[in-house]
């Protein structure tokens, strides 16, 4: 038997590595910055010419023979391009025109009443039905509403269009209802908007109700004589008897029932107007079982005695 010959394994030969081109670095492109060209103080343009560079002379073009400025037009309303035209007469005969058609304002006012106040309401009704306010910094006290104004920020601008439209869209805001984390920060936003805003507001939900603020800023409600609602989620009775509960409370609203009672002619108006949330986070007691304090909430005969006992207070 004939053994076999071993097999020759010939040498592979390594694989080039291919060569990467490298990339050409990008070149920002130069910014090219603007400035206004005056206008005839005679004539109120509705279109801006804004010309490059800050000169007005055309330089020499780089890859095609001639001259060249760059112009850039901008309107607040929309605009067409026409012509262009020599100037054979007046100060500018000889001077070439660039024809422009500024659109038409549309007819907004001849709508009727009832089309314009459903725009308004588009406009400026929140997505969520609720306008909410948060305190974005406490130290200046500044009050946002950044849900409401998402998307679009400029929508109140609307107010400020004329007197007859402010008229009838400034009762559509504000009979929205206005939704703040602390009666803080109902204190602070209440003190900073005027009184055509606080007479105008119909629905406030407050979600804690915070003693140090409460005070103050129930005094301001008492300037909101068409308040349907105001709401206090959490806070108004946590670890008190329904009795300290009403004396603390009523210390800190018996202005703003007052004067609920004076505008609506009715004593008991503000009770009406008053709404509480459920649970242990705004109404509870401590009290022990088996030797172990804790908390629970309030029953329903405890919370009737809360309102009953509030209720006459207001004589």
């Amino acid at each position: 038997m004939t053994a076999k010959k071993p097999r020759t394994v010939s040498p592979s030969t390594p694989k080039a590595t291919p060569k990467s081109t490298p990339k050409k670095a990008k070149t920002a492109k130069p910014t090219v910055e603007f400035k206004s060209l005056e206008a005839d103080p005679k004539d109120s343009t509705p279109v801006d010419v804004e010309y490059e560079d800050g000169t007005l002379e055309s330089k020499i073009l780089d890859d095609e023979p001639g001259f060249g400025h760059m112009l850039k037009l901008r309107g607040t309303r929309a605009f067409t391009l026409v012509t262009t035209t020599m100037l054979t007469e007046g100060t500018y005969s000889g001077f070439q025109a660039v024809i422009i058609r500024p659109a038409k304002a549309f007819p907004f006012m001849k709508l009727s009443e009832e089309v314009r106040v459903r725009i308004y309401k588009i406009i400026l009704a929140p997505k969520t039905g609720t306008i909410v306010l948060d305190c974005v910094n406490s130290a200046r006290k500044a009050v946002t509403a950044k849900i409401y104004a998402n998307g679009d920020k400029h929508r109140l601008a609307i107010l400020g269009v004329s007197k007859e439209i402010r008229k009838a869209a400034f009762p559509i805001v504000y009979s929205n209802c206005f939704s703040f984390e602390s009666t803080s920060t109902l204190l602070n936003w209440l003190s900073q908007v005027g009184k055509d805003v606080r007479s105008s507001l119909v629905d406030i939900d407050v979600k804690l109700y915070v003693k140090s603020s409460a005070h103050t800023a129930l005094h301001f409600p008492a300037e909101c004589d068409k308040l349907d609602r105001l709401h206090f989620e959490q806070g108004v009775g946590v670890d008190k008897t329904p009795a300290k509960a009403v004396k603390d409370f009523y210390a800190d609203a018996y202005r703003f029932l007052e004067a609920m009672g004076t505008a609506k002619g009715d004593k008991a108006a503000g009770m009406k107007i008053l709404s509480f949330g459920n649970g242990l986070k705004c109404f509870s007691i401590k009290e022990k079982v088996k030797d172990k304090e804790g908390q629970r909430a309030w029953s329903d005969a405890e919370k009737e005695e809360f309102l009953r006992s509030l209720k006459a207070k207001l004589g």
